[in-house]
């Protein structure tokens, strides 16, 4: 991961010192290198009282200072956290010599080459960018397909202007309004006129449009199986989170045929995903590392995973506290610094159990289409902040573009659970390369899995709620914050407003469908049968 922070202020200024606290911020996603380039010193910017960009850098290609951020390209200015995967083949492709041998330094010769929109259909990866064209005196804010990378921005009416990789930066400058941008989306702006466009690149199909089902558990393998070779680029050491779930046994279960064999897994003393998760490592042989947790460990650490995930919803807080933690452990501990996940397989598969409960195989595409598009406000942000919050970096392959396009192209019916069993085609898919008590096994999500069946994690985190919040409260927030409101939603809020109170809201709740008055998204509360 990296950090991004930039200022382009009409009518008003900040110190040095206030500029470099919001901006040293972001440190932990880019702990290796710091740079920042203040534009105003060098050129004159028309209608700019300041002018400022800034990037924290974590070396994953190109370990040199040729490397670094912001790359400075003839009259261009670049800052991208991000993996462009096909980085090599567009040098060939448009014939392309770059300075270094980083990855995202082929988008701004790009631009040059074949202008913004050619330049973001091309790239295959995962990216959150800003370019600054000085000669046309236009910026552009560009996000991935599905915002695995995150990018923030602020605006008011006298158009000064803020981007930032976290919202934290830009709340550390009182500034007002703070948005993600959404995936598949750019923002334009020009300068000169102070006039902002905001255009959308890349959507999701709106109708499956093939019937993949004689040969559906073949595509989806060799799909899977393209999408981590690529994302196999990196020079620094690369693990693996290993749940015991599916997604992640697959994940791990492709990598080792690559030669990657460490991986990383955590819970509490009852936990069983910690029991689950030692089959797989023993079945595939891996340099497997566990961290074992206490309770109060975990409840301890929720403040400081809610600044770090900017996020109160109830089962992004739940999930984010044993991810948070394990990669804690994994930075302070262990080499690896290339971290692959499992996130987007149940969105994009079915995988979730309330999904039994599907009217149709339409309403079943329709529900997969809104679960991917809302993404980045839950899995995708607490895998990328749990990661990047301790200097890690993220690599999700489910959420691989054309592995993406191709689940998303496939009938809700092939998608529903078959034989009372989620994500039927994908177990099969792998079929021998895993344990069948792990192919087969049910879902069970992170925030469920770190703990016992007899008691889940989540209810020692109500047990803590109920004292840290009063009824006179839970009355109090039924009018603010989204249904259910629960003590437990309130003791999160109450620590999120605390820190975050010019970020757009949510507004809802991760909550399961189809399964009738549910005031809990926890998946060991939705009845299958």
């Amino acid at each position: 991961m990296c950090g991004i922070l930039g200022l382009l202020l009409t009518n008003k200024t900040f110190s040095h010192k206030e500029i470099m606290k919001a901006f040293m911020s972001l440190q932990n996603r880019g702990p290796d290198n710091y740079d920042d380039l203040d534009i105003i010193k060098k050129r004159i910017i028309i209608g700019f009282e300041q002018f400022w960009f800034g990037f924290h850098r974590l070396c994953i290609n190109d370990l040199s200072q040729g490397g670094n951020q912001p790359f400075e390209v003839g009259r261009l200015i670049l800052m991208c956290n991000g993996e462009i995967y096909n980085h090599k083949e567009l040098k060939k492709k448009f014939n392309i010599k770059c300075n270094s041998n980083s990855d995202c330094e082929i988008i701004a010769h790009m631009y040059n080459k074949v202008g913004i929109d050619i330049t973001i259909q091309e790239l295959d990866g995962v990216f959150a960018f800003v370019l600054y064209d000085m000669d046309k005196n236009l910026l552009y804010l560009v996000r991935d397909r599905v915002g695995v990378r995150p990018l923030f921005y602020s605006m008011d009416i006298d158009f000064n202007f803020a981007f930032s990789s976290e919202a934290k930066a830009l709340e550390l400058l009182n500034l007002k309004n703070i948005s993600q941008l959404a995936g598949g989306n750019y923002i334009k702006i020009n300068i000169t006129h102070k006039l902002v466009t905001v255009k959308n690149y890349w959507m999701l199909p709106s109708k499956p449009s093939e019937n993949f089902r004689a040969t559906l558990h073949i595509n989806i393998r060799e799909f899977l199986e393209d999408a981590i070779k690529k994302r196999l680029i990196s020079d620094r050491p690369i693990g693996c989170l290993l749940s015991g779930g599916l997604d992640s046994s697959v994940i791990a279960s492709i990598l080792v045929k690559h030669g990657i064999k460490s991986t990383f897994s955590i819970g509490f003393k009852d936990s069983i995903d910690l029991k689950y998760a030692r089959i797989v490592a023993d079945y595939l042989d891996t340099n497997h590392h566990e961290l074992v947790l206490t309770y109060d460990e975990a409840l301890k650490a929720i403040p400081e995973v809610i600044y770090a995930i900017e996020s109160y919803d109830i089962t992004t807080v739940r999930a984010s506290i044993p991810m948070y933690l394990l990669c804690k452990y994994i930075k302070n501990n262990y080499k690896e610094t290339v971290i692959f996940s499992g996130e987007g397989s149940d969105e994009l598969m079915g995988g979730y159990l309330y999904f039994h409960k599907a009217p149709s195989g339409d309403a079943m595409f329709q529900e997969s289409k809104r679960l991917v598009e809302e993404l980045p406000d839950y899995d995708v942000l607490r895998a990328d902040r749990c990661t990047a919050s301790n200097g890690l970096e993220l690599r999700v392959p489910f959420l691989d573009k054309e592995f993406l396009e191709f689940c998303m192209s496939i009938d809700g019916k092939y998608r529903k659970p078959k034989d009372n069993m989620e994500k039927y085609y994908l177990r099969k898919a792998f079929e021998g390369e895993l344990p069948e008590s792990v192919l087969w096994r049910l879902k069970d999500g992170m925030s469920d899995g770190v703990g016992s069946k007899e008691k889940p994690w989540y209810k020692y985190i109500q047990e803590l709620a109920e004292k840290e919040v009063t009824d006179k409260e839970l009355k109090e927030y039924k009018n603010i914050l989204p249904k259910p409101v629960t003590k437990e939603g309130i003791y999160y809020y109450k620590i999120y407003k605390g820190k975050f109170p010019n970020v757009v809201k949510l507004t809802h709740y991760w909550m399961p469908k189809w399964v009738g008055e549910c005031d809990d998204p926890s998946g060991r509360v939705v009845e299958i049968n």
